[in-house]
């Protein structure tokens, strides 16, 4: 085992500093990357990844940036509060349970009706095989070498003389 003693507190503060600064660098330098991973996701999804129909999931989708006092560096969130987001990355597989709902009816056997109107429609259940799109996962490995060399950088000016 080897023990190093350092008893010069100039050397001392200037390292308990620099973990200050090297965190903020980092959480700074997260923020920036998040904002771009969530631009890039909004891009996936309107149409390269998914095809966007009214917004709902590229609008519920959000960033947070948190010091990770554990681990004295930084926790960075992407997600999304849109309750099909994770059927959407992930998929599924398995039986679903359809809500009786109302449906309104403006077609029947493949042509107009004069008068649409509402129809109940009673619950039911289908069998579901939907394979993930992974709008979040790709655009996020495609950052990954990014990132790194971003992170780096970050550390790299704080430790600098």
């Amino acid at each position: 085992m080897i023990s190093v003693t350092v008893e010069d507190n100039g050397l001392v503060q200037r390292l308990a500093q620099m973990g200050d600064a090297v965190r903020d660098a980092l959480q700074r330098t997260a923020s920036v990357l998040s904002e771009e991973l969530l631009s890039r996701i909004g891009d996936g999804l309107n149409g390269s990844i998914l095809n966007s129909r009214d917004g709902a999931l590229r609008d519920s989708l959000s960033c947070d940036v948190q010091p990770d006092s554990a681990t004295s560096g930084v926790t960075a969130t992407v997600s999304s509060t849109s309750p099909y987001a994770a059927m959407q990355e992930y998929g599924f597989s398995g039986t679903e349970q359809v809500a009786e709902h109302l449906r309104m009816m403006t077609a029947a056997f493949g042509k107009p009706v004069a008068n649409p109107h509402d129809i109940l429609v009673r619950s039911f259940s289908r069998e579901v095989d939907y394979a993930g799109r992974h709008f979040i996962s790709a655009p996020l490995a495609e950052m990954q070498d990014e990132m790194a060399a971003a992170f780096d950088d970050a550390v790299r000016q704080e430790v600098q003389p």
